[in-house]
C-alpha cells in the first residue's frame, strides 16, 4: 500500500541487528506497518485497520552464510530506501534487508511481525522466492489505482491477473499472490481485493507481534 515516508538510507553493510536474533523470522511471514503520514492515515481510515502497508519475508538467510540476513519483498511507491541489490531507489517491487527497513522506519511508525502458523514447504519456498525474484528483476511497477480500489472495495469487479505476467502490483496483492504460489492460501482468493488488514487475518497466520523498533 502507498505509505510515503522520508527514510534515511542505511549503510550498505550494517552489522547484524539484534532484532533478527530475537524473532524466528521465516519465509512467508509478514512484516506489517502502520505509518504516521497522511496517506497511511487514509489507508487505515478506509480499511478500518491499524495497518497501512505490508511486506513478506523472502528469505531468512539471504546470503546463505548463517548470519541470518532476513530479506523482505514489497511493492511500494516510496523511493527513499535503496534496493539492496543495485542500491537504486525505484518505485514498485523492491527487496530490502529487514534490518535496514526497520532502522529506517523507526521514527515513522510501528511494525508488526505476523508469523505463519505452519512453515512453508521447501517446494513452496522455492516457488514463492522464484516468483518474487522474477517480479523484482522485471521491475514490476507499483499500482496506486488498484491499491485505492482495494480500500474502496471495488476491485471485486476486476478480472484476476496472470501472476506470471503481471505488470503492476500493490503491497497486499503481492503478499497474497506470493502466499497462493507457496500453497498457504487458496488460489480462489482475489489478490487485488486484499488490503493489509485482510492479509494479516488470513487463516495461515498467527496473531501479529509488535516489533520493538
Amino acid at each position: 500500500m502507498l505509505d510515503s515516508i522520508r527514510l534515511t538510507s542505511p549503510s550498505p553493510s550494517p552489522p547484524q541487528n539484534l532484532i533478527e536474533s530475537l524473532y524466528p523470522f521465516k519465509p512467508g511471514d509478514l512484516i506489517t506497518f502502520s505509518g504516521l503520514k497522511i496517506d497511511a492515515a487514509l489507508i487505515r481510515y478506509f480499511t478500518g485497520s491499524d495497518y497501512s502497508h505490508t511486506a513478506i519475508v523472502l528469505d531468512s538467510d539471504l546470503e546463505a552464510n548463517g548470519n541470518a540476513k532476513v530479506a523482505i519483498a514489497e511493492s511500494t511507491s516510496y523511493t527513499s530506501l535503496p534496493d539492496f541489490r543495485n542500491q537504486k531507489c525505484k518505485p514498485g517491487v523492491q527487496i530490502h534487508y529487514l534490518e535496514n527497513w526497520l532502522n529506517a522506519y523507526r521514527n515513522y511508525g510501528q511494525a508488526w511481525w505476523v508469523p505463519l502458523a505452519k512453515p512453508l514447504s521447501s517446494e513452496g519456498i522455492d516457488k514463492m522466492q522464484n516468483w518474487l525474484w522474477n517480479l523484482h528483476e522485471r521491475q514490476v511497477r507499483y499500482s496506486c489505482w488498484k491499491s485505492i480500489g482495494a480500500w474502496l472495495k471495488v476491485n471485486r469487479y476486476l478480472v484476476p491477473s496472470d501472476s506470471q505476467n503481471i505488470q503492476r502490483i500493490f503491497c497486499s496483492e503481492l503478499v497474497t499472490q506470493a502466499l497462493q504460489i507457496a500453497g498457504s492460501i487458496d488460489g480462489s482468493v482475489l489478490a487485488c481485493q486484499q488490503t493489509p488488514k485482510e492479509a494479516v487475518t488470513f487463516g495461515c497466520f498467527e496473531a501479529p507481534v509488535l516489533l520493538e523498533i
